[in-house]
């Protein structure tokens, strides 16, 4: 079986592994590096640059500790450790997938016909045949039709990763993960940080509570959020730009040294050869079924191409399943149970139905909320700010989603995502014993204050 795989991001490489596994002859044809966008300019850079604009906001928090420490940021030397923990994956991934005896073509691939992909390489064009397709060609970063956005001041996601020096003052334009992530990042790196959102609130994926939160998060950081506001024009002003806006609450201009542009991202399906098989679109995303399947039979597609959940995780358990269906299985997915992450501080996690949600289609919710400053762990920890809510069907108890805002939200929120997939109820939950003390105690305190059986909680009076 020659399966070929049209990207080497992370749901392509994924792909790639479990269909070597299989027994497949495996290609991988990718223009650029492997790892796709998480590892070259998304998750794993920003999370390194993170990691050290932690440790400069943490200063005071060491004071209360009795440690003094005079931190100073050599932005250099950081963005070199970014560079480095990068190049460090994506040789792991090659390795990994040499080990699997993976053909890894480093070219431009397009359709030819149902069984064959062109690659166009420095060397020239040579055709690759496959019985299986499996597209994976991720997305790239969405530029709004503003006027100005041309200018060298404005960059994108991938271009906020490059910066020669820290911008004294920075526009973000946009309110979803990406763009808070990037706010909170160049304000503790020592950027005065405007944000821009069209919307009337940031993240508005999230829970209601998160949003508020997290509104209020970045507020007290001194950074200004504008909300149901829009960018009309971008135009140059001496060394930076002047941003002319509209919106109820928002300056009419604003003065920046740079504009980040973080309003979302599009799939790849231009160029490709997707109308030569006939393959479906929808809003110019590749339209699949739940075992992953295109319209055409054989060709599959995962990851941000389909604009299902753009998240490197997703990506990635798409393809494993995409490469099984491939060889012969029927699996399929489900998203129900995918986890997203804001990786601030304090981090942000959910999984499942917002609260709001849950009450358009369920008769009546259960809501358990437990307060981070009520867990010894927080305390001792100096990490106080946040909470643990969790949402449940009223009749059956049934699990239907959870919202963490607080230190390690990312990894605690891994059991509200097993126990949206075990189909678990609060009790289930509850009767878990969580190790004492730990940040992972206020899932079960949660879910106990749903049940109106609050353990660290002092009772309503």
């Amino acid at each position: 079986m020659k399966l070929v795989i049209l990207g080497g991001g992370p749901g392509g490489y994924a792909a790639a592994i479990r269909g070597a596994q299989l027994g497949a002859e495996v290609t991988i044809i990718e223009e650029n590096r492997i790892g796709g966008v998480c590892l070259n300019t998304g998750c794993i850079p920003t999370k390194t640059l993170l990691r050290a604009a932690r440790w400069l906001h943490e200063q005071k928090k060491m004071e209360a500790y009795g440690v003094d420490v005079q931190m100073k940021l050599n932005f250099e030397k950081l963005m070199q450790r970014k560079n480095d923990v990068v190049d460090q994956l994506t040789s792991n991934v090659a390795m990994l997938l040499a080990a699997h005896q993976i053909n890894i073509i480093n070219g431009r691939g397009t359709l030819k016909n149902n069984k064959t992909v062109v690659v166009s390489t420095e060397e020239g064009n040579q055709d690759i045949s496959y019985d299986r397709l499996i597209i994976a060609t991720g997305s790239r970063p969405m530029m709004p039709p503003v006027p100005g956005l041309n200018l060298p001041q404005v960059v994108d996601s991938t271009g906020a990763l490059s910066f020669k020096e820290i911008p004294e003052t920075l526009t973000i334009l946009g309110g979803g993960v990406i763009a808070v992530e990037f706010a909170i990042l160049f304000e503790a790196l020592g950027s005065k940080v405007t944000m821009m959102e069209m919307l009337p609130t940031i993240l508005p994926r999230e829970d209601k509570l998160v949003q508020e939160a997290m509104t209020e998060i970045l507020k007290q950081r001194g950074i200004d959020v504008y909300t149901d506001a829009t960018l009309e024009k971008v135009e140059k002003a001496g060394n930076g730009l002047l941003l002319t806006a509209k919106g109820d609450n928002t300056p009419e201009t604003i003065e920046v040294q740079s504009l980040l542009v973080a309003t979302g991202r599009q799939p790849n399906v231009e160029n490709i050869g997707l109308e030569i098989l006939g393959i479906e679109l929808n809003n110019n995303a590749v339209v699949i079924n739940e075992y992953l399947e295109t319209n055409v039979p054989g060709v599959y597609a995962i990851g941000d191409c389909t604009a299902k959940m753009m998240l490197a995780h997703t990506a990635a358990h798409q393809g494993l399943l995409a490469a099984e269906n491939a060889m012969g299985q029927s699996n399929k997915m489900d998203y129900r149970t995918i986890p997203g992450g804001l990786y601030t501080f304090p981090e942000a996690a959910s999984v499942g139905m917002t609260e709001q949600a849950a009450r358009q289609v369920k008769n009546d919710v259960k809501v358990g909320l437990f307060p981070y400053e009520a867990l010894g762990k927080a305390l001792a920890d100096y990490e106080m700010e946040g909470f643990i809510k969790i949402i449940a069907d009223a009749d059956t108890d049934e699990i239907l989603g959870v919202h963490i805002l607080g230190d390690r939200a990312t990894d605690l929120i891994a059991e509200g995502a097993l126990a949206i997939g075990l189909e678990a109820c609060l009790e289930e939950v509850a009767h878990q014993v969580h190790g004492h003390p730990t940040f992972n105690e206020g899932m079960g305190e949660a879910a106990m204050a749903a049940m109106g059986l609050p353990f660290h909680l002092f009772p309503e009076r």
